[in-house]
């Protein structure tokens, strides 16, 4: 015969794990918009009998268990879809970013619905071939002097945009690399309190959410890679560097940029750059070295801001020095010049000569002695603006030509960006969709969960109350007999 008691044990079980289970599932409820929330489940298993205890025994010592346990609580996640959805977050975080700016400079270099250099080079040509219809006007030579004017500040317009959108993104980064510091701390002391509690065998749901909430917002950031422990503890990693450590006492790197000079980089503590492969500071870095054709070996050839800028700065340069030359073959009357100390004419700094603003009639019309309204270097000048040169090594055109692949260029950019973040967005989009019907909180759901644990609980105490009936029969109403 079993104990008397013994049913009384099972049943008490059952109750408080029905009990567990109902404030699971309202933990659930309650942080159905939580952000980063992982569904927590409970884990039961059914208790047998340990050693041989004859009060534990049915008839035919068949063994009968002692009821329910409640072994843990588990978060419904998969890590590998957790790795696969950080992987393509550093991408899309990459290429959103690169479409951000590139988007930026393509507003700076728009030659459609402004009247940028195209325009401009397009106005020189009739201002120049009137001016050589009448070259002894000097009200034509007004004409041409303020459409070179024009050209020289539209040159000067776009390097200082172009600047501009740099300092921009340079301080974006910055803070970029700031909000990558601050996250490694938040892991680091959340490592700290998740390993404390797997040592006092609590299961730290709560913390682990944290955790893998700052992971997903470091992975769109830099895209590291993750190495977890049986502590429960996670290292950061990216290359062959530990951001965080967390089996050498959580040791953490402190990123640094360093934009005093090219390449702009991240560096860590012992003043290397970073290896930075995905992520938002990838976007970042790639815009803002990315020199395309102009890149020497070893430097970044993508085509970013620095690309771009040097594109014009050629342009502004092979115009000023086609001019210079046909106004003067020993270079002492020029027509454009620079106005910094930089030593040679760019599109930040090429403007008029002084010469040339304080008289229109600077400039070298005829070098024959033909006499008056001769022509002959005005017509040069003009066949100049149709005639093909090599303004780069990579290109020879027209200085038309030219401005209209720039802006091929940009097209192309910012159309390669934006297929490549769509499609990043896609794939990143139907990972989250699987990770969230895993890890996501569905109230149908916990309604059925509700309804269930709560007719086993009021299927337990309707049980503890049978046997109690059953309790009361046995002390108060046997052994009457013969009193």
């Amino acid at each position: 015969m079993r104990a008397t008691f013994y049913g009384f044990e099972s049943v008490r079980k059952a109750l408080l794990a029905s009990q567990i289970a109902l404030d699971v599932t309202s933990q659930n409820v309650s942080n159905v918009n939580t952000e980063g929330y992982t569904r927590q489940t409970v884990s039961l298993s059914s208790l047998n009998i340990t050693g041989t205890s004859r009060y534990a025994r049915t008839l035919g010592d068949v063994g009968v268990g002692q009821g329910v346990d409640v072994t843990g609580i588990k978060q419904a996640r998969d890590q590998f879809l957790d790795s696969r959805y950080r992987k393509e977050n550093a991408q899309y975080g990459m290429w959103s970013t690169g479409l951000s700016i590139m988007s930026d400079v393509e507003n700076v270099l728009d030659e459609v619905s402004t009247d940028g250099l195209n325009a401009r080079l397009t106005d020189i040509y009739k201002q120049l071939q009137s001016f050589s219809l009448n070259a002894e006007s000097i009200e034509y030579a007004s004409n041409f002097r303020s459409s070179a004017q024009k050209l020289v500040e539209v040159f000067n317009q776009y390097s200082l945009r172009l600047q501009d959108i740099t300092n921009e993104q340079v301080y974006n980064a910055g803070t970029e690399v700031v909000s990558v510091n601050q996250i490694i701390n938040k892991i680091a002391e959340l490592n700290i309190q998740i390993k404390q509690g797997y040592v006092q065998g609590v299961q730290p749901n709560e913390l682990l959410d944290m955790r893998n909430l700052q992971l997903d917002k470091l992975s769109g950031l830099i895209g590291a890679s993750y190495e977890y422990s049986s502590d429960g503890q996670v290292s950061v990693k990216l290359g062959g560097a530990y951001l965080l450590d967390s089996q050498n006492g959580n040791a953490r790197e402190t990123l640094s940029l360093d934009s005093s000079g090219y390449p702009i980089s991240v560096l860590l503590s012992d003043g290397s750059a970073a290896e930075i492969t995905g992520g938002n500071l990838a976007g970042y870095l790639s815009c803002l070295n990315g020199k395309g054709i102009f890149a020497d070996a070893g430097e970044d050839s993508s085509r970013g801001i620095p690309y771009f800028q040097k594109s014009i700065d050629e342009l502004a340069k092979i115009f000023a020095e086609t001019f210079n030359e046909l106004n003067d073959e020993t270079g002492a009357n020029s027509l454009f010049v620079y106005n910094d100390s930089s030593g040679e004419i760019n599109a930040g700094n090429i403007s008029l000569s002084s010469e040339w603003l304080k008289d229109a009639m600077f400039i070298t019309r005829s070098t024959s002695s033909t006499g008056e309204g001769s022509n002959d270097n005005l017509l040069r000048m003009l066949a100049s603006m149709e005639e093909k040169k090599d303004i780069t090594p990579y290109f020879k055109g027209t200085f038309e030509e030219y401005m209209t692949s720039i802006m091929g260029d940009m097209s192309i950019e910012v159309e390669f960006k934006t297929d490549m973040r769509n499609s990043s967005e896609a794939v990143l989009a139907t990972i989250s969709n699987q990770r969230e019907s895993i890890m996501g909180v569905s109230i149908d759901e916990e309604g059925i969960n509700m309804i269930k644990y709560q007719n086993a609980y009021n299927a337990a105490a309707r049980l503890m109350t049978a046997m109690d009936e059953m309790l009361d029969k046995l002390i108060n109403n046997m052994g009457l007999v013969g009193r």
